[in-house]
């Protein structure tokens, strides 16, 4: 299992409007610890991550890039696809492309996109978008979407397309026809019950290599669980609710969103990323929280200091 970290530009209510500078410092902070990928976010209203992670290629050599997640209805495939080739080849093929549907209010209502049948519209979507991605030409005709073109310019690397698919229809979309999936703020039993095998069956079904399930949590380390438990509700729950995700963590048991995060010392974030790697998770991405001023650099440092101690005794693939 691979560890990476978000970028902190939705989980600090601190200072939200983090700059392009301070992302591009955390990527190469990230790849000073040693981990293995580095996810921007794509808010819908700050800053285009694909341009995010060109700038901070340039400053990095080794880690993986994503984002995490670029919204996308309101970009054509070709266009995404145009876009997400022409980062790989700025970062020399270390690049992973992370798309979603949003949320309808804010494809509707701030967009004035259509939200109609998302599953079916993200079907469509990488109908057209992961072949191009892989170099291959499209001829495709859908409700939604259409294209027959080829994308392949000089330097073309092949760019893996992943979705954040985390209901039963999206993820039997995104196990038939993308690389992996990005779930935001579910737990284990979730991810061992209900993700890992609707989307591994449906690679399956459709003949693909096992797809990659890289789940997105929070993250803080401290000794004080239940007072950091109580930041990091008031951090999470703070802002509009998106009732795909209230509905999520009803689903879950959980009465706040920090009954999903992973809290608590080292001995005890390492017992958590033990037990996801052992359900069978790909990948794990933190998104360490700024609940103070140094719980953001506290908690990369002790989840660097576990990466290290577990790869070292061969628990991580």
């Amino acid at each position: 299992m691979k560890i990476g970290i978000l970028s902190s530009q939705v989980t600090d209510r601190l200072n939200p409007l983090v700059t392009m500078a301070e992302v591009v410092d955390e990527a190469i902070t990230a790849e000073s610890h040693g981990f293995d990928h580095f996810w921007i976010v794509n808010s819908p209203w700050g800053m285009d991550a694909m341009t995010v992670a060109s700038v901070a290629g340039q400053h990095t050599e080794r880690i993986e890039l994503g984002t995490a997640v670029v919204p996308a209805f309101p970009r054509h495939p070709v266009t995404m696809a145009q876009q997400a080739i022409t980062t790989n080849i700025a970062l020399n093929g270390r690049f992973t492309l992370g798309i979603g549907a949003s949320h309808q209010p804010i494809m509707e209502d701030e967009y004035h996109v259509d939200f109609q049948k998302p599953a079916r519209r993200m079907r469509e979507y990488l109908e057209v978008l992961v072949p191009l991605c892989q170099g291959e030409h499209v001829d495709y005709a859908g409700e939604f979407f259409g294209a027959n073109i080829s994308l392949r310019p000089p330097g073309f690397c092949p760019v893996e397309v992943m979705v954040a698919a985390m209901g039963p229809l999206m993820l039997e979309v995104t196990g038939a026809l993308g690389c992996g999936t990005l779930p935001w703020l579910v737990n284990a039993e979730r991810l061992e019950q209900v993700i890992l095998p609707k989307i591994n069956a449906a690679a399956e079904s459709a003949n693909k290599r096992a797809p990659r399930v890289a789940a997105i949590l929070p993250v803080v380390a401290a000794d004080d669980v239940g007072k950091t438990k109580e930041l990091v509700h008031a951090l999470l729950e703070t802002g509009p609710k998106r009732e795909s995700y209230e509905e999520l963590k009803r689903q879950q048991g959980a009465t706040s969103h920090a009954d999903i995060a992973i809290i608590g010392n080292a001995s005890e974030v390492e017992a958590d990323l033990r037990h996801l790697k052992a359900i069978g998770l790909t990948d794990f991405i933190a998104a360490p929280l700024r609940v103070d001023e140094t719980s953001y650099e506290r908690t990369c440092e002790v989840l660097a200091g576990l990466r290290s101690s577990l790869v070292e005794s061969h628990d991580f693939r």
